[in-house]
């Protein structure tokens, strides 16, 4: 099993803000857009997919007729388990989960543009969220899990629901449960994902603050784009705290709240009970 040698890790997780704007301008664009970048283009590339957390956040790639359609992200969960957004499995043309008798999802861990230096698998099975529907969109029902074939988290590790450290992974992972530790407007956030406008193969990372939490959906400044739907949203505490503590989901952008700004499904008390129910 892989040993961190270097902190390397801790400079691509987390970027140091210096300043946030204080106004923004006001936007046309519908509240179910997909991605917002907030001023400065933020966004860092990481290029070591193979360290903790990033081996864990994986590529979705979605194949129907021969033709890659899709490019979302997920991130394991479980030796096969993987959690994403709804809408990243769904096929809203027919408005229910994506057909696996007629289209193909592959799971890629730590894609690094053309290189895949981990064990990917296929989903064999889709779950979404109680109810959810096209209609509903990137709302606080947007989140679903996506089952492998291969138990390819044994090996590679996979963002833990208690605390979990290994040698792979020595700060450790666990998901929220309860209430966020420091209000929004203080808690800064991690989000990775694979954004399309970077070839959609190539992990990028924006680090940014919180600026509400309300009705099942967390929102932040952090910068995103087409493609980091279903991205992890974690905070970094010392390991006593949980070290790396998955919060959220990523969906869309959300100019609703009076400044741009993108938005994740908050990990509430009803989303870790879907995890929990679907974990395999």
């Amino acid at each position: 099993m892989e040993t961190l040698t270097s902190n390397n890790y801790i400079h691509q997780e987390e970027d140091v803000i210096s300043q946030f704007l204080n106004d923004y301008p006001s936007q046309n664009n519908s509240i179910d857009n997909e991605f917002e970048i907030i001023g400065v283009d933020e966004r860092k590339r990481i290029t070591q997919t193979t360290l903790a957390p990033f081996r864990y956040v994986c590529h979705v790639e979605i194949t129907r007729n021969g033709v890659k359609v899709k490019g979302r992200t997920g991130v394991l969960i479980g030796p096969k388990t993987v959690l994403t957004a709804a809408h990243c499995i769904w096929d809203e043309s027919v408005d229910r989960l994506e057909d696996l008798s007629k289209v193909s999802i592959r799971v890629i861990p730590g894609r690094n543009g053309s290189l895949q230096p981990l064990s990917a698998s296929r989903a064999v099975k889709l779950v979404a969220s109680p109810g959810y529907n096209k209609s509903k969109g990137a709302s606080k029902a947007d989140y679903g899990i996506i089952h492998l074939n291969d138990p390819i988290g044994n090996n590679i590790g996979y963002w833990s629901l208690k605390y979990r450290k290994t040698k792979a992974d020595t700060l450790g992972t666990s998901t929220l449960s309860g209430n966020l530790p420091v209000a929004p407007g203080k808690l800064f956030v991690n989000l990775c994902g694979y954004p399309t406008d970077k070839s959609g193969q190539q992990q990028y990372s924006s680090y940014g603050k919180t600026v509400l939490n309300k009705d099942g959906m967390l929102h932040y400044l952090n910068d995103t784009y087409f493609g980091h739907s279903g991205s992890p949203v974690w905070i970094k505490r010392a390991a006593s705290m949980g070290g790396r503590v998955l919060v959220g989901i990523h969906v869309a952008g959300d100019d609703a709240i009076g400044v741009k700004a993108n938005r994740a499904v908050f990990i509430n008390t009803q989303v870790r009970n879907f995890i929990i129910t679907n974990l395999k």
